[in-house]
């Protein structure tokens, strides 16, 4: 008997009938959704594993060890997570049921519905090299994944990757801040080029830089070739490169068929875009690694070192070092595939050439294309100035710097991907931002969807690492199988 104010309050057998009910049902609903939550989430768990191993069956299937070392990887950090799986980020944003493409008609003109993107665009993909001026200069240095598509998924995909920058060091509670400097630069450097800037000329290097950024280009500046040959060659034999755990000999019959492809189609395709004379010798080939242990998303893709002959003075300083690399189908076509454009770009490297031409400044002269045994390779010079940037030790306001820096190139990227007799891309895009309440509406537009998905990629990181040893192990079996193989011991 319970008693309130002098009163005697006995509850009926039909109350307690009732009351009990009401928790019984009470508790069936909360056990139902807690089973319908952890069948989501393993639900998610089969998805990332799915999208992670579909993705790279080509790289499990010929060199499972290099799947592994991806594995361990992409492990590492919630970053890194992201950058080795852009399949799942382009997955899910053309999943319709999601509707993470919501609200983007508002901020995209028509010129920038179809026209080149980046593809796999996040901070780290920026860095240092040499353009065709030979000046040290800051860009997006990799366009392996190029395609065609809107511009809002570079800008999507560079904006988590900030976000998570500022997660990995530990000052979330500057992360809209990041955002801001990049979006700010990005939007004020548009109105530039809208005005009349030209973008098909404009890099950032040590003449036009501020700060940590000019004070690393003005380093960068003073690097020569003899910097990058010293790390990849042999000091004791000439025109030889070292051989050691990122370079590794090939078999003589590979060895010819690269020569085959580099002298077929490589060296002509150079040399005919190419304004200046090149001597004999220039091109000859001197030696050849296999480079491993490189890349996140395409670590597994077979690459090389190739040695050649440079121009006079004789000595080592003349030699370059050219990168030859696999290429396949952009990231972005499996779920953004455009009718037609396989016919358009011929084959993938093709795809990166052009994409590489259309993004990027000042492109050096000696990218090009090859093929060899039905696959298709890209390739460019080691430049000396390759460097990229450690954000994980740099301050806030340095990467306040960095994140302004990569806004300017981003909008150099979108107002040069065109044929600049096309739609003028830039005052389009400033005819949608013609007001602060327009540019704060794109603003906030961009960081909800930059701090939302941060949140879902760390979530789907720590999915992933529940399952990573499993993989590991599992792809682990399949490598030594396939060494015991190849050996046969």
């Amino acid at each position: 008997m319970l008693k309130k104010s002098g009163y005697s309050i006995t509850p009926s057998l039909s109350f307690i009938k009732t009351f009990g009910f009401i928790i019984l049902a009470l508790c069936a609903v909360s056990f139902f959704h807690q089973n319908a939550h952890s069948e989501e989430r393993t639900g998610r768990d089969s998805l990332i594993i799915k999208e992670l191993t579909g993705y790279d069956a080509e790289v499990i299937k010929t060199r499972p060890e290099a799947f592994v070392e991806k594995l361990q990887k992409i492990s590492e950090s919630a970053f890194s997570f992201y950058r080795g799986t852009a399949i799942l980020f382009y997955r899910d944003i053309f999943d319709k049921s999601l509707a993470l493409s919501s609200g983007d008609e508002n901020f995209t003109p028509g010129g920038l519905n179809g026209c080149y993107i980046n593809g796999d665009l996040h901070i780290a993909n920026f860095g240092f090299s040499r353009n065709s001026e030979n000046d040290a200069q800051f860009d997006a240095n990799d366009f392996d994944e190029s395609y065609i598509g809107s511009y809002i998924l570079d800008l999507k995909r560079l904006s988590v990757s900030i976000s998570l920058m500022a997660r990995q060091n530990g000052i979330k509670n500057h992360e809209e801040k990041l955002l801001e400097s990049f979006l700010d630069s990005f939007i004020d450097k548009i109105k530039d080029f809208a005005s009349g800037d030209n973008a098909f000329k404009y890099s950032i290097t040590a003449k036009n830089a501020d700060g940590c950024m000019a004070k690393i280009l003005e380093k960068l500046d003073g690097k020569k070739r003899v910097d990058i040959l010293k790390k990849y060659c042999s000091m004791s034999e000439p025109n030889r490169l070292l051989t050691n755990e990122e370079l590794r000999p090939v078999p003589n019959d590979e060895m010819e068929k690269i020569k085959n492809a580099f002298n077929k189609h490589y060296v002509p395709g150079v040399i005919k875009k190419s304004s200046e004379k090149y001597e004999d010798g220039f091109f000859k080939i001197l030696d050849i690694r296999e480079k491993l242990h490189s890349g996140t998303g395409s670590l597994g893709l077979t690459r090389y070192y190739i040695l050649i002959g440079g121009k006079t003075p004789d000595g080592f300083e003349k030699n370059l070092i050219i990168e030859m690399k696999r290429q396949r189908a952009s990231v972005v076509a499996k779920y953004g595939a455009r009718q037609g454009l396989d016919k358009a770009f011929k084959d993938d490297a093709r795809r990166a050439l052009l994409g590489s031409y259309a993004l990027a400044s000042k492109v050096s002269p000696f990218v090009g294309t090859a093929e060899m045994d039905g696959g298709f390779y890209l390739l460019r010079e080691i430049s000396p100035q390759k460097s990229s940037l450690k954000f994980e030790e740099m301050s806030v306001s340095n990467l306040e710097e960095l994140c302004e820096s990569a806004g300017k190139i981003y909008a150099k990227m979108i107002v040069k991907c065109a044929n600049p007799k096309s739609v003028p891309h830039a005052s389009q895009l400033i005819a949608l931002l013609s007001s602060d309440e327009k540019i704060t509406g794109f603003k906030r537009h961009v960081i909800n969807f930059a701090l939302a998905y941060s949140s879902t990629v760390e979530k789907d990181y720590e999915l992933f690492l529940k399952h990573k040893d499993t993989l590991i192990k599992k792809f682990k079996s399949q490598a030594a199988k396939s060494e015991f193989i190849k050996t046969g011991n």
